[in-house]
């Protein structure tokens, strides 16, 4: 199993900006998990195509 430094608990903004802090800051390497099916589900989710 691999040691992360870092795991980020949702990929949606402030997921994703957190793990963009992290490897601007050389906390290497970082876990993003997510429980949708893609980065920023929520806005996926509530923002349909056309609407964003």
């Amino acid at each position: 199993m691999e040691k992360v430094k870092i795991a980020i608990i949702g990929a949606g903004p402030a997921g994703i900006a957190s793990a963009i802090e992290a490897k601007a800051n050389n906390l290497e390497p970082v876990l993003v998990l997510e429980k949708g099916e893609s980065v920023c589900n929520t806005i996926v989710k509530f923002y349909k195509p056309g609407k964003r």
